[in-house]
């Protein structure tokens, strides 16, 4: 079994919040946040040395609001259809 280090999905996580949280007002604005996010995270702590330095916790931010924007623009539509037609 694959197992994700807890420290991959914390940094996924911010970047799925960040995503989800700007993709409602521009999906390049929300792109631009997580990229702009991911990278000064791990440029504050290489100069800060408060945690360690790496690649794949920018990657796992860069995937974490990649899937929030996957999720607004593909899966919650079908979701508000299915739910207004409902009413």
């Amino acid at each position: 079994m694959l197992a994700i280090p807890r420290d991959k999905l914390l940094h996924g996580l911010i970047g799925y919040t960040i995503g989800i949280s700007l993709v409602f007002y521009s999906t390049p604005l929300a792109m631009a946040a997580i990229v702009i996010v991911g990278i000064g995270i791990e440029i504050y702590q290489l100069r800060t040395r408060s945690g360690k330095y790496e690649v794949f916790d920018m990657i796992a931010v860069f995937v974490g609001g990649t899937l929030a924007a996957i999720y607004y623009h593909s899966i919650a539509p079908a979701i508000t259809q299915v739910l207004h037609a409902a009413y």
